[in-house]
């Protein structure tokens, strides 16, 4: 409300027009400063002239108190829009404009300058549930979030509630598509020698076995031996045809059975996704990969050993079968 001019005294002491002043509504209450010959209009504090989009806009994208105060002062000053106002505060307008000036120690208390706006009380232009004191700046925020939820299409503030979390993901590994020098480099530094440690590894059960033998199927293709795999492998058009290769380790016929033909093998699988190729074994865990990763990361000898352990472990578990199903006949 403003005061009728009847109702101000008259003041002895002249203050100049440029001088940062008090907002008026606190001079009112202020008996040292006298001012002659001069009308006192009362207007709205300068938070109250921005829209509470234009406030919204300010407590998300300005943390600092003082820079904010900034771009209110130039908002208000220049009449800007919210869509302006915010383009400016993207461009950075208060570092190409210089160091900023504030008049925060003059307009409110010591106490409360450094706060700046987080503090400053305001009275006038506010909606009448909340005129008078403003309790905190949580509370302007709940405010304004709620009047402008009311304009907001809900599936549009999912679409950017989504978004935002999106962006928040602090993962560095970003996927890469999969190429032909990728998995010629894979091959020839990770997959290879993987293949070669695995068949060290069961050498050891040829005594114990008629047919000691390994393979591999690459679609419609079988590869009998290492060396025919490499040739296969630097053909990008054989690479093309499928998405996977199959290894496959057989032991048939355990020599200690008596009339019982006992045998294991297992199916190692090499998977070639888009973004992220993956190994797995035949017929466990749900044709799921117990290994997958990112094509720029390859097969390290971490890597290899964790595969030749759970192959090992795989062929161990159906040996011991066997020897438990011999163990039985042997007993009767």
């Amino acid at each position: 409300m403003q005061v009728p001019h009847a109702q101000i005294p008259k003041l002895n002491k002249k203050v100049s027009k440029s001088s940062i002043v008090q907002a008026p509504h606190a001079q009112l209450n202020d008996p040292s400063l006298q001012i002659e010959n001069q009308q006192i209009i009362i207007v709205q504090a300068p938070l109250a002239q921005l829209s509470w989009y234009h406030h919204l806009a300010l407590l998300d994208k300005v943390k600092d108190p003082a820079i904010r105060q900034f771009y209110i002062t130039k908002a208000i000053e220049n009449g800007w829009s919210r869509n302006v106002m915010v383009h400016q505060i993207e461009s950075d307008l208060h570092n190409r404009q210089g160091a900023l000036i504030t008049n925060f120690n003059k307009t409110v208390a010591p106490e409360q300058s450094e706060l700046g706006i987080s503090e400053y009380k305001i009275t006038q232009g506010l909606p009448e549930n909340i005129k008078g004191e403003l309790p905190s700046i949580e509370e302007l925020e709940q405010k304004m979030d709620e009047e402008l939820n009311e304009s907001v299409n809900p599936v549009d503030a999912r679409l950017k509630a989504v978004k935002d979390k999106l962006k928040k993901i602090t993962n560095e590994e970003i996927q890469t598509p999969v190429t032909f020098p990728i998995l010629t480099e894979l091959y020839n530094i990770g997959l290879r020698p993987l293949y070669q440690l695995i068949i060290e590894k069961f050498t050891g059960f040829n005594e114990l076995f008629h047919d000691n033998h390994y393979e591999w199927y690459l679609g419609n293709k079988h590869i009998e031996n290492l060396q025919l795999l490499d040739e296969i492998w630097r053909g990008e058009n054989e690479l093309q045809k499928s998405n996977e290769l199959f290894f496959e380790y057989r032991l048939s016929g355990f020599r200690k059975a008596g009339t019982e033909n006992f045998s294991a093998q297992i199916q190692l699988r090499f998977e070639i996704n888009t973004y992220w190729y993956g190994i797995s074994i035949k017929n466990d865990n749900n044709h799921q990969p117990f290994l997958k990763k990112l094509y720029h990361q390859g097969l390290n000898d971490e890597d290899n050993q964790n595969v030749i352990d759970y192959v090992t472990n795989n062929m161990l578990d159906q040996v011991e079968w066997i020897v438990g199903r011999v163990e039985e006949t042997v007993e009767k």
